[in-house]
């Protein structure tokens, strides 16, 4: 999830860039196999090609027998959350994108 933010915060809101960077850390867990990364706008659940809005960025990854699935908002606007690279992450947290 850290990888989407700080793609974004460079400013790239491509979706394929922001999920290739994802898949990419993920593969490097080796003893993980990645069922599915996706980014989806908030409202339709539908996927997008670019960070405009309010979306969703949703993975899970197999360790074993063991699927574990994550997500995270992401929005194109940093200032609307306040999170710093590196930040430890709340319970809930989004992912601002710059």
């Amino acid at each position: 999830l850290w990888a989407a933010y700080d793609l974004g915060a460079a400013g790239d809101r491509r979706a394929a860039a922001i999920l290739a960077r994802v898949e990419e850390v993920l593969a490097e867990a080796t003893l993980g196999r990645i069922d599915y990364v996706e980014i989806v706008d908030t409202d339709l659940l539908q996927g997008v090609e670019a960070v405009e809005g309010e979306s969703l960025l949703a993975l899970a990854v197999f360790f074993g027998a063991t699927r574990l699935i994550d997500n995270t908002l992401l929005r194109p606007d940093a200032a609307s959350v306040g999170l710093a690279p590196g930040a430890d992450l709340p319970p809930g947290a989004n992912l601002p994108l710059r």
